[in-house]
């Protein structure tokens, strides 16, 4: 440890203190990862799902349409898409807890009024079934083309399977899926190094549905 002796009368020398250190083993670890699969981490870990809404359509049909939000950026990056189960189990408790008592006993229990607001809202369980890499488009034009072209792809021809998974979705699917997404900026330069999808797969736990060598 080297610090400045303000008591030498030459000025600012230089001293150096040497500490013994009684450490048994010395142990380090290190990550071997592109700029782009450091950012494909940071998108899992740091970035919020946001989830799309759904319209009915006009008509009064059964199918809907997807409400994308606002902000998508014009540029480059990752994102991903995912989708929560509704839970059968859970509403059947909610129920339960908000059955009325047999009216020929007092009601004891505590306000449940008060206890379903002050109850917080569970962090959605999404379930990751794609990523999918803006390089030769933009964030944006990727999730429009997915959520809001039907399927067309700039005469690119047959839609890829995520997107035929989202219009199925959209269009009369029983149940309907609640359809997340999230994004991060990455710059162009760095976006084709690395295996972004393994590096995703292990991050996870599993495998994505929908990333099967295709164009996006």
């Amino acid at each position: 440890r080297e610090y400045f002796n303000p008591e030498k009368s030459e000025g600012r020398v230089i001293m150096t203190k040497v500490q013994k250190m009684n450490w048994k083993n010395v142990y380090y670890k290190f990550l071997d990862i592109t700029i782009s699969e450091a950012r494909c981490l940071e998108l899992h870990m740091e970035v919020d799902w946001i989830p799309i809404a759904q319209s009915r359509a006009a008509g009064g049909t059964n199918g809907a349409q997807y409400l994308l939000p606002g902000g998508i950026p014009k540029t480059h990056g990752l994102y991903a898409i995912g989708y929560e189960e509704e839970d059968a189990t859970s509403e059947a408790k909610l129920g339960e807890e908000g059955s009325s008592p047999d009216p020929g006993e007092p009601d004891k229990s505590p306000d449940k009024s008060h206890k379903l607001e002050d109850r917080e809202e569970p962090s959605p369980k999404v379930t990751y079934c794609y990523l999918g890499i803006a390089e030769d488009r933009t964030l944006q034009q990727c999730l429009f083309q997915h959520f809001q072209n039907s399927g067309k792809y700039f005469g690119r021809g047959e839609p890829s399977a995520v997107t035929k998974f989202l219009l199925s979705n959209c269009n009369g699917a029983s149940p309907r899926l609640a359809i997340y997404i999230k994004f991060i900026e990455v710059e162009l330069d760095f976006l084709s190094a690395g295996s972004l999808v393994e590096c995703l797969e292990i991050a996870i736990g599993y495998s994505l549905k929908f990333n099967k060598k295709e164009t996006l």
